[in-house]
């Protein structure tokens, strides 16, 4: 698989976000000596990811989002977090055991960057210059 780090999964072509769901790993496969009952205890190893790339004009636009969201997406559950900026794009990367958890996870974070382009695009426009001609007059 692609380094997710990379223009491909960021979201770069075409300016669109990706959002990756990986479940590494051979879910299926037969515990010690192919009991089959030991085979559901596999499914506890899946780990399930969510990348999100979000392009911006620059690097620095990218790194202030960045620098905020780092305080405002402090996980309290068992989810790891990655928010790094690579050239212009945010990434958000969410990794965790439990599908629920991840999800719960996922909007929680989604929320929070919805919040905080809205909060910059409206009070910052030095920022985000083009948002000057969303307001109006």
């Amino acid at each position: 698989m692609a380094d997710p780090r990379g223009p491909s999964a960021s979201g770069e072509s075409g300016g669109a976000a990706a959002a990756i769901l990986q479940i590494p790993g051979a879910p299926n496969a037969p515990g010690p000596g192919g009991d089959p009952a030991r085979r559901a205890g596999v499914l506890n190893n899946r780990v399930f990811q969510f990348s999100f790339g979000m392009p911006f004009s620059s690097h620095v636009e990218a790194d202030n989002v960045r620098h905020i969201l780092t305080r405002r997406t402090q996980l309290r559950w068992p989810v790891q977090r990655e928010l790094y900026v690579n050239g212009r794009i945010l990434v958000l990367r969410l990794t965790a055991e439990d599908r629920a958890l991840l999800q719960t996870a996922v909007d929680f974070c989604l929320e929070q960057i919805s919040l905080v382009m809205w909060t910059l695009q409206n009070f910052v426009p030095h920022l985000f210059p083009q948002s000057q001609h969303r307001r109006g007059p």
